[in-house]
């Protein structure tokens, strides 16, 4: 009646899943949802393809949650929430930036972090009759007053980098540099999901 033909639908949105699986927390407004019984997930992509609406999955890869810790709240603090999803790198205070806004974000940089949501993404390909899976979100989150990134938690990383790749040209004290970097690291990972994307359409013939 309307002339739709997709529906964008949120499945990810705090590093919880509004869908069935063990690498996240279930969120908060799904609590009552008890897959073994129904999965009302894999229901709504197949009303939408009865009705030849493409089904869009929709996530945020990196954000945990965008404000409301209390003031003083460490990645040690977050990461102790996680401790029952041993696969989700939040139980690692290291994958975690705290944010200016009292929130937290993983961190883009971290290869453990990258290969976790090639994983979730992977996984919902697998489990569900996903048309397409959209992102919102990737980016760093702002993490200090000023945005004087050289001094942002994520600087003891940057300059690891740096030491490990002497080559690359970058400078410690350039935060022209250390914003590409950043731009590096979202890039690594999209590349990363796009080959493990089109490996998975390949063998199974999508």
């Amino acid at each position: 009646k309307l002339n739709l033909n997709t529906i964008v639908f949120h499945i990810r949105t705090h590093n919880d899943a509004y869908y069935n699986t063990k690498l996240a927390p279930k969120s908060n407004y799904i609590s009552a949802a008890n897959f073994n019984q129904w999965d009302y997930l894999s229901w709504f992509i197949e009303e939408c393809h009865k009705r030849g609406i493409e089904f869009h999955a929709w996530l945020n890869p990196y954000r945990i949650k965008s404000s409301g810790y209390a003031a003083g709240t460490t990645a040690s603090d977050v990461a102790n929430t996680y401790s029952n999803y041993p696969k989700n790198p939040a139980s690692k205070a290291d994958n975690i930036l705290m944010t200016y806004s009292n929130g937290a974000i993983l961190n883009p940089c971290k290869e453990e972090v990258q290969d976790y949501i090639v994983d979730v993404c992977i996984e919902v390909m697998e489990n569900y009759d996903v048309d397409a899976i959209h992102f919102d979100d990737y980016f760093y989150a702002q993490m200090s007053k000023d945005i004087t990134v050289l001094t942002e938690p994520d600087q003891d990383d940057y300059e690891a980098f740096i030491n490990a790749n002497p080559s690359c040209g970058y400078s410690k004290t350039s935060a022209t540099n250390k914003k590409q970097w950043r731009r590096d690291n979202i890039d690594d990972f999209i590349e990363k999901l796009s080959i493990a994307m089109t490996e998975f359409n390949s063998e199974n013939g999508r």
